[in-house]
């Protein structure tokens, strides 16, 4: 908190007084920003990561691509590899409890509720790490895919499964997305207990 000493003389004797300054009488000043400011950023980011996250699972569900090369049929859907699965219930369940945390929200602005700061930092934590295992996984497929591996005799699927291929990347673009706003929280709940503790 901003503070601004002011000298006063009374009596022949000089005396300090601390007045706040006026961006903390405003609700502006301070390291943690005002409550309503926390709470509107803590919601915006919120809802993005459920926006995101349903933006994957839809593009990822509905990506399917079959090619013909030659004698050889390519079937693409992202139940055929468990990495992408993985990926979709990844982003499921973060989807689905971050809106829960979207409806328990309001509960933060209550300074003196530590525990819930705790439960929305260990929540935002899991969550961040359950996206970034689910991201990595459909990565290292996705590089697999697009560029092949002669050592392993990977072929590079994505030159014939083009359109497949385009759309899991961009549903891999939405999840790393989300995965940056989880970071966001959790490093914003952690700043939260701090502040309150």
């Amino acid at each position: 908190m901003d503070m601004e000493f002011q000298m006063t003389k009374q009596n022949a004797d000089y005396t300090v007084e601390v007045v706040p300054s006026k961006m903390d009488e405003e609700g502006q000043g301070g390291r943690g920003g005002s409550p309503k400011a926390l709470l509107i950023t803590q919601l915006t980011l919120r809802i993005l990561v459920v926006a995101l996250t349903l933006a994957a699972i839809i593009i990822t569900i509905t990506a399917k691509q079959t090619v013909n090369v030659g004698i050889l049929s390519f079937k693409a859907r992202y139940q055929y590899s468990s990495a992408t699965r993985f990926q979709v219930g990844a982003n499921a369940v973060v989807c689905a409890f971050s809106f829960m945390s979207v409806l328990l929200l309001p509960c933060l602005s209550d300074p003196g509720n530590y525990y819930y700061c705790f439960y929305l930092l260990l929540h935002d934590m899991v969550m961040t790490m359950l996206m970034i295992s689910g991201c990595a996984a459909a990565s290292t497929v996705g590089y697999l895919a697009k560029n092949g591996q002669k050592q392993g005799g990977w072929i590079a699927l994505c030159k014939y499964l083009d359109k497949f291929c385009d759309r899991l990347e961009l549903a891999l673009a939405l999840a790393y997305l989300a995965f940056f706003c989880m970071f966001v929280l959790t490093v914003m709940a952690a700043c939260k207990l701090k502040s309150n503790y």
